[in-house]
C-alpha cells in the first residue's frame, strides 16, 4: 500500500486529475436522493465534495449523512474541475 501526502484545499485545482487526500472542517452536506454534496473546508480553502449513491444500502452515504457542521474528516479521491462550482 503506497502513502498519499495530503493536500491542502487551496493547492487542488494544481492536482486535477489526481488521486489525493485533503483533510477540514465540514461546512455543509447535501443530501439528495441519489447525490451528495459536502463542502469542505481548511485553512486554505474550501472544495465540494460529491459522492453519488449506487445502492440502497451504500455505506459511504450513510456516513455522508450522518455528518454534522465542524466534524473533522479526511476524504481521498480524484479531482475533478467544474467550472458550475463556485466556492
Amino acid at each position: 500500500m503506497s502513502y498519499m501526502s495530503r493536500v491542502q484545499i487551496g493547492d487542488i485545482q494544481s492536482h486535477v486529475g489526481e488521486r489525493v487526500q485533503v483533510c477540514g472542517f465540514v461546512q455543509t452536506v447535501r443530501d439528495q436522493r441519489r447525490r451528495q454534496f459536502v463542502i469542505l473546508g481548511d485553512r486554505s480553502g474550501r472544495v465540494q465534495i460529491f459522492h453519488e449513491k449506487l445502492e440502497a444500502d451504500d455505506i459511504l452515504g450513510s456516513m455522508i449523512a450522518s455528518l454534522t457542521p465542524e466534524s473533522a474528516v479526511s476524504v481521498t479521491g480524484q479531482v475533478v474541475k467544474n467550472e458550475a462550482v463556485r466556492l
